[in-house]
C-alpha cells in the first residue's frame, strides 16, 4: 500500500495495480492514516461478528465488474502487520520492534463495531511477543481457533529483507504439525512431462520445481511434483504452463538427465510446495531433494525473489543434519 497526500495506490504481491477493485479498504485507508507511507497488510472478509469468514469469501472481491456491489456484500479489512517507508524515513533497515511502533503509531484505531464503508476497515494485525514455546502454542492454537492457518514469528531485532525471509521471520501453519519442515517453499516451475492415464486427458502428469542459485544466477531442481493438485488444478496448471512453453531447455537451467521434461518453460510460474523433509539428493542439481512434494498454491512473485539455493540450505541444516557442499 503506497499513500501519499490524498494519493493510495494498493499492490498485489506480484505488483499488479489493483486499487480499483478495493474502494472500500481505500476509503479506510484514506480516513485512519494521515501519513505518507508504504505498509503492507492482508485484505481479508469478516463477518459481522467481526469473525473471519472463509478465504473464498474473499476471493470473490477480486473482480474487474460489479466492484461496487461487491464491496456491499462483502466488506474487506486490512490487515496491517509492516510498515517499510513512512514521509522520508526508509524503515526497512530498522529492526521489527522498531517498525511495529511506528506502524501503531500511523493507524487511527477504534473499537471493533460493524463493518459499514470506510469504517474500521483498517486494523492491526494482532501480535504476541512470546518469552517461551508454550506461549508461541498457544498463540498458535488460538490463530487457528479463529480460522487462520496459522501464525508468522518474526524476530524482534530482525530487519526488514525484501523478497526474501532469511530466516528473520518463518511461517508456521497447522499442516506442519504433521510435518518436519519448518516452512514450506516457494519454487520456479522449470518444466512438466505428459501425462498418462486419467492425467494423460490434462495433458500435463507431474512438474519440474526448482530454486534460484544467486551465485550462480542458474535454476537448481528440488523436486518433480505429481500430487497435491485436484483435476481442476492440474488443468489449469497446464493452462498456465502452455503460456511459457519454450522449445529448448533455458539456458540458465541446470538439471540432470534423470529430471528432464517433456516440456520446458520459462521461469515465470512461482508456487507454494509443502514437503514432509529435505533430503540429499545426487538426481538434483541443487544437492537436495524434497521428500513428498505437494502443491499447495500459487504465489505471486518473482522467480527470483522465491526460496533461495542457500536458504533452502538453511532449511535443511534445521532438520539436525548437515547441509550438501
Amino acid at each position: 500500500v503506497g499513500i501519499q497526500s490524498s494519493y493510495i495506490v494498493l499492490f498485489s504481491r506480484g505488483l499488479e495495480n489493483v486499487t480499483a477493485m478495493y474502494p472500500d479498504v481505500v476509503e479506510g485507508l484514506a480516513k485512519q492514516i494521515k501519513h505518507d507511507c508504504i505498509v503492507e497488510g492482508e485484505m481479508i472478509a469478516l463477518g459481522k461478528d467481526g469473525k473471519f469468514l472463509p478465504f473464498q469469501e474473499t476471493a470473490q472481491r477480486k473482480r474487474k465488474y460489479q466492484i461496487a456491489e461487491m464491496a456491499g456484500k462483502i466488506p474487506l479489512t486490512i490487515f496491517l502487520f509492516e510498515v517499510l517507508r513512512t514521509d522520508k524515513t526508509d524503515m526497512t533497515n530498522r529492526t521489527y520492534e522498531e517498525r511495529r511502533g511506528k506502524l501503531e503509531s500511523l493507524v487511527i484505531q477504534s473499537a471493533y463495531n460493524g463493518h459499514a464503508m470506510g469504517i474500521n476497515s483498517v486494523r492491526l494485525m494482532p501480535q504476541k511477543i512470546a518469552e517461551s514455546t508454550k506461549d508461541i502454542e498457544e498463540f498458535f492454537e488460538k490463530a487457528i481457533e479463529d480460522g487462520t492457518e496459522g501464525i508468522i514469528a518474526k524476530k524482534l531485532d530482525g530487519i526488514y529483507a525484501a523478497g526474501a525471509r532469511n530466516f528473520n521471520w518463518i511461517k508456521y501453519k497447522n499442516s506442519y504439525d504433521k510435518s518436519t519442515l519448518a516452512d514450506t517453499i516457494d519454487a520456479v516451475v522449470m518444466g512438466y512431462d505428459a501425462g498418462q492415464g486419467k492425467r494423460a486427458g490434462f495433458g500435463i502428469g507431474d512438474f519440474l520445481i526448482g530454486v534460484y542459485d544467486i551465485k550462480t544466477e542458474k535454476y537448481l531442481t528440488v523436486a518433480k511434483v505429481g500430487t497435491g493438485l485436484t483435476d481442476i488444478e492440474w488443468k489449469e496448471m497446464k493452462v498456465q504452463c502452455s503460456k511459457f512453453n519454450v522449445q529448448e531447455k533455458p539456458v540458465n537451467y541446470e538439471v540432470t538427465k534423470q529430471m528432464e521434461c517433456d516440456h520446458w518453460v520459462m521461469p515465470k510460474l512461482v508456487v507454494e510446495i509443502k514437503a514432509d523433509e529435505i533430503t540429499k539428493s545426487p538426481m538434483h542439481t541443487s544437492g537436495l531433494a524434497l521428500r513428498f512434494p505437494r502443491f499447495v498454491g500459487w504465489r505471486e512473485k518473482k522467480p527470483e525473489d522465491t526460496t533461495s539455493a542457500e536458504e533452502l540450505k538453511r532449511l535443511y541444516t534445521l532438520q539436525g543434519t548437515s547441509p550438501p557442499r
